[in-house]
């Protein structure tokens, strides 16, 4: 389970101590040659990510609105980079991964809205060195994702899409004896019968299942399942339940941390380039742009640093 206060819990990835030899077994499990060589060189950049990622972080709470979301990103960029050095000990091999690796629209036309904004995947950048080396995609540059697919991925903005955009877009799991069990409405809103989706769960995410007399269904999740990596299922860190997307579409959409990147970064686009449109937002309150975006900065100022302590913390029962 996450953590309520997790930087106090990431404190016990700034000891070179405890570092080193954490990044030695996972070198050594992904078969990395000189893997005490390289954890022992790793392990101050790997503090120093985290540490500035929590200035970052602890500035963003007392800091403006306005300037939260170039705060919240740089101090999401050290913690991915942080992560990233658990799985390639080399990173960054190449100025290539230092860029961002998103783009977007860089002037926004008239009548622009938030949600219905869109970002482009670069072939380089820290995006998808990300992906592949955290969650394994590949190519995915040239995707492009609105604002508002990027928010349905977080549960906690459930109820915002209940009341502004009038629909469900999550289904309610409940997540006992391993097993994440699924209301027979969800095959429905799929447009499939349970079995189906069982098998389109077990091709598609590799889950096993099984379907019950009484039309329920259930998915058994296998052993390292946390939080951070829980595709198809997103994770609500304010009630500590489980959803699934309420549209087919969405089933296999980005994880859920890579997300909260794309949607800091293109706040902090904004907000660095677009002031006069950022203030009237801010200012005038003229639009629901504004409930999302305020509600967004809220979780994920907590949610992301929660993610990184829950996915550090499952490399380590691994070992």
């Amino acid at each position: 389970m996450i953590q309520s206060n997790a930087w106090n819990q990431l404190k016990s990835y700034q000891s070179t101590e405890t570092v080193q030899k954490f990044l030695e077994k996972s070198y050594i499990k992904k078969n990395h040659a000189a893997a005490n060589e390289l954890s022992y060189q790793n392990s101050y950049p790997f503090i120093y990510h985290l540490k500035h990622a929590e200035n970052f972080y602890l500035s963003s709470v007392s800091a403006a609105l306005p300037v939260q979301p170039m705060l919240l990103f740089y101090g999401m960029s050290q913690l991915m980079k942080a992560c990233i050095l658990t799985a390639d000990p080399h990173y960054p091999a190449t100025s290539s991964v230092l860029a961002h690796g998103a783009s977007t629209r860089k002037r926004k036309k008239q009548h622009y809205h938030f949600l219905q904004d869109e970002v482009k995947i670069q072939r380089n950048g820290l995006f998808a060195h990300a992906a592949s080396h955290l969650f394994n995609l590949e190519h995915v540059e040239n995707d492009k994702y609105t604002m508002q697919d990027l928010l349905k991925r977080i549960p906690e903005l459930g109820d915002l899409f209940v009341l502004h955009k009038k629909k469900r877009v999550h289904i309610d799991l409940s997540f006992e004896n391993n097993q994440m069990h699924i209301p027979a409405t969800a095959a429905d809103k799929y447009h499939m019968t349970p079995d189906r989706l069982l098998e389109y769960f077990t091709y598609h995410f590799k889950l096993s299942g099984k379907h019950l007399p009484d039309k329920k269904f259930y998915c058994t999740i296998p052993s390292g399942f946390n939080p951070f990596n829980s595709t198809p299922f997103l994770y609500n860190s304010h009630n500590g339940d489980y959803t699934l997307p309420a549209a087919m579409n969405d089933l296999t959409g980005l994880p859920e941390f890579m997300s909260h990147y794309l949607l800091l970064y293109n706040l902090s686009m904004i907000s660095r380039y677009e002031t006069e449109w950022w203030y009237d937002l801010l200012l005038s309150h003229s639009n629901d742009d504004y409930v999302f975006i305020v509600r967004f900065l809220e979780v994920t100022k907590d949610k992301i640093p929660q993610y990184v302590w829950t996915f550090l913390n499952g490399l380590r029962e691994e070992y």
